[in-house]
């Protein structure tokens, strides 16, 4: 799928953003929600997601030349990178939730029997005329994805985990989502990894990860001006100030280089292109198999973890066989 925004058709932002200030005053309920007007909803929950994704981008950047100064595998721990993508899919998730809000100013409380207090239960009680379409559109990333990991590490305890693949010339920083299994090994959480057996790279990772932030948008717009047009009504794009940081957020998120894990290929990599100025226009396609991407057969790992006083046995990513953190192997061919 791809993704194109320009300043010719509005702004670079995503395009529900150039929409949801001309729904008419009298098909919406937000008054009677006690919730901000669409727009307002939309805007605040952006200025929290970009702020999330420039703090993930800057420092992943710079984390990763750091590290490609450094030719022995000993790296630091990037502490402050992992704490911002927590953040960040924090935000993500919330940005979900305040989708269902948008969604819920369309619902004329006094029409709906659902008395339902979680917002995504009230709009599917309520009927709003494409939802279920919505939640199955995005299903596999908010679900599969986001609220599968936050979920983890909010209530079960699982912690996230700093990996560096190296032994060709380029380091490739990633992630992974450490818990129990059922024999007790402490090892990449098999309920958000193939197999128990791998980990995120930041450079697909990030991408994914806004590549979806746009396509949310699109699918929000798309259901917005389905339960307007069962009203017999439709709306015109008008552009609304995109937040400022938002080119600059771009311009980063195009310096990153697929340096990607061995198995990342074959679940898709989200491919950047964006040309700032007057004709501002961003690129998104996902999946792209066009992306030229570099992964050597014999590459060697840095993991971090920390010991809980109890338990002893260790499964890192792309190993066959528990292995104690920090050791360096070569992956399998």
């Amino acid at each position: 799928m791809k993704i194109v925004r320009s300043t010719r058709d509005g702004s670079v932002a995503p395009v529900a953003l150039d929409y949801l200030g001309q729904i008419p005053e009298e098909c919406l309920f937000y008054k009677k929600h006690e919730l901000r007007h669409p727009l307002g909803i939309y805007n605040i929950s952006l200025q929290q997601v970009i702020g999330a994704f420039g703090a993930v981008i800057e420092e992943y950047l710079s984390v990763t030349r750091r590290c490609e100064l450094i030719v022995d595998g000993a790296f630091s721990k990037p502490e402050r990178l992992l704490e911002y993508q927590k953040i960040l899919l924090y935000s993500l998730r919330e940005h979900i939730d305040d989708c269902y809000l948008i969604l819920k100013t369309l619902v004329d409380p006094c029409t709906t029997t659902s008395r339902s207090k979680f917002t995504e239960t009230y709009v599917l009680e309520s009927r709003l005329s494409g939802f279920k379409a919505f939640q199955q559109s995005i299903a596999g990333y908010a679900q599969g994805y986001l609220s599968t990991i936050t979920n983890r590490l909010k209530h079960q305890q699982a912690r996230m985990r700093p990996i560096m693949l190296y032994g060709d010339g380029l380091v490739r920083v990633g992630y992974f989502i450490e818990e129990p299994d059922s024999n007790g090994v402490i090892r990449p959480a098999p309920t958000i990894h193939r197999d128990g057996n791998s980990a995120f790279s930041f450079a697909r990772d990030i991408l994914f990860n806004l590549f979806n932030l746009y396509y949310c948008s699109e699918r929000l717009l798309k259901i917005v001006l389905q339960a307007l047009s069962m009203r017999g009504l439709d709306i015109r794009p008008k552009p609304s100030p995109a937040p400022q940081q938002w080119p600059d957020l771009l311009f980063q998120a195009a310096q990153i280089r697929p340096l990607v894990f061995p198995d990342e290929p074959k679940k898709g990599i989200v491919s950047l292109r964006f040309v700032r100025g007057d004709n501002a226009e961003l690129t998104l396609k996902y999946p792209d198999k066009a992306v030229l991407y570099r992964c050597h057969s014999a590459l060697k790992f840095t993991v971090f973890t920390q010991g809980d006083g109890v338990s002893c046995a260790f499964k890192m990513p792309y190993c066959g066989e528990e292995r104690p953190s920090g050791l360096k192997v070569d992956l399998p061919r």
